[in-house]
């Protein structure tokens, strides 16, 4: 009795047999004439004869090719509705896989717009979350030992940012990623954003004297970082040489200059 229903495997694991498979009196057997054992009530085996999936639950009426299931050049190709009921899915799910291809069915992806890092599920790995202030993204990875907020790597074409400092003291933030100074009247204080080792690893601000004249007594550039990070284990650092810049990096909870 033939079955067109879709492919369904319930607490079980398909095994497939490579080799020409025979159904003979309500058994099978493999090319070599070796009985092929039915596997918690049933068998699911890989005829090449046909290039189709026969499924058995053991007795002849369940015997039954299903043409929507087929394998071409090694792949599973599923014509047709797939289901997989192992204990794990629930509505809204998504179909996910370990290191070692088992699968599972895992809670939805998350979306996040906010200014603090979000803490998602470990299961909801490729979760995304949006700075609300900075506009930059993040994407909720695993990397075999942790679960962190990782942002992409920014490509050639992302526009380089940038803008002025005209103002006695400024606060800076991860939205520029250079601060041209031009303020003259004193001198400048400027404050570094407070970082998050999780997120802000590896980011880096320029800051950059741009009219000059700030070797004098009365001028210069005074860089803070954060009551609780500090700038190469030092509150702060001062730039009194004209037109120069320095980067600070952003490296495991405190600020480096390079």
């Amino acid at each position: 009795m033939a079955r067109y229903n879709p492919l369904k495997i319930e607490q079980a694991v398909p095994e497939l047999y490579p080799r020409l498979v025979q159904y003979v009196n309500g058994q099978f057997y493999d090319g070599n004439g070796n009985l092929i054992p039915v596997v918690g009530g049933g068998a699911v085996v890989n005829n090449p004869s046909l290039n189709k999936l026969i499924i058995s639950d053991g007795t002849t009426s369940g015997l039954s090719t299903i043409p929507e299931v087929s394998f071409e050049g090694g792949a599973l190709v599923v014509n047709g509705n797939f289901q997989l009921v192992n204990g794990t899915r629930q509505n809204g799910y998504f179909l996910v896989s370990d290191a070692n291809g088992l699968a599972s069915w895992t809670s939805s992806i998350s979306f996040y717009f906010q200014s603090t890092p979000p803490i998602p599920s470990p299961n909801n790995v490729g979760s995304r979350w949006i700075h609300s202030e900075t506009g930059y993204e993040y994407v909720w990875i695993y990397d075999g030992t942790n679960f962190n907020w990782l942002q992409p790597t920014q490509v050639n074409d992302v526009p380089f940012t940038t803008t002025e400092i005209n103002s006695a003291t400024f606060s800076t933030d991860f939205e520029y990623e250079y601060y041209g100074v031009i303020y003259t009247g004193g001198i400048c204080q400027v404050y570094l954003p407070l970082g998050t080792a999780s997120i802000d690893n590896g980011k880096y601000i320029t800051i950059a004297d741009e009219v000059g004249g700030i070797s004098t007594f009365n001028r210069g550039i005074k860089v803070y970082g954060s009551a609780t990070q500090s700038i190469n284990g030092h509150s702060d650092v001062t730039m009194k040489i004209n037109n120069m810049s320095l980067t600070f990096l952003f490296r495991n909870g405190n600020w480096k200059t390079i």
